[in-house]
């Protein structure tokens, strides 16, 4: 099955148009997290403020949210520990 994983803040949406197979859900939930670390990653290595209230929202390809990652979460950074204000 098709899996899109779309990038969400507070400000903005960004849809992921092409998507990718994936045989299961849990495969694409795993690849879910990679995505959140790499733009985590990406964003400190180029310098860039982190939007912390950015999530990744997993949907299947009927648009069914199978699993919503907030960037906190992909990192492991317990809820609190930012100021997200």
């Amino acid at each position: 099955m098709r899996y899109y994983f779309h990038v969400k803040s507070r400000t903005e949406f960004v849809a992921d148009v092409e998507g990718t197979e994936f045989a299961t859900q849990q495969a694409a939930s795993d690849e879910g997290y990679l995505v959140a670390r790499e733009l985590v990653g990406t964003q400190l290595i180029d310098g860039k403020a982190v939007d912390w209230t950015s999530s990744i929202v997993v949907r299947d390809g009927m648009d069914l949210a199978i699993v919503t990652i907030s960037f906190l979460e992909a990192v492991g950074l317990p809820q609190g520990v930012i100021s997200l204000a």
